[in-house]
């Protein structure tokens, strides 16, 4: 087992830059050991969902896996945001 560990420049789409690096290097079968950082804007599937959401809002990484591949990249990630000035 090889392991690559890849810094993403702010503001570079997450699963764009993971899927170009994983052509560019050629990788067939290469997986998430972990993730972390921070997020802009987050588009998400949810489980049994037909249809992406979009969040614009920033996020914290908490956890970050999947799989790389040329043929494509599949992602599960926990975040978390702002906790409310009520809360703080």
């Amino acid at each position: 087992m090889k392991i690559i560990p890849i810094r993403l420049e702010p503001n570079a789409d997450l699963r764009d830059s993971l899927k170009s690096y994983s052509v560019k290097h050629n990788i067939q079968a290469g997986f998430i050991l972990t993730g972390i950082g921070s997020l802009k804007k987050a588009t998400i599937r949810l489980a049994n969902e037909e249809y992406s959401t979009v969040l614009n809002e920033k996020f914290e990484i908490l956890s970050l896996n999947g799989t790389l591949a040329t043929t494509g990249v599949h992602l599960h990630i926990a975040y978390a945001k702002r906790m409310p000035k009520a809360y703080r």
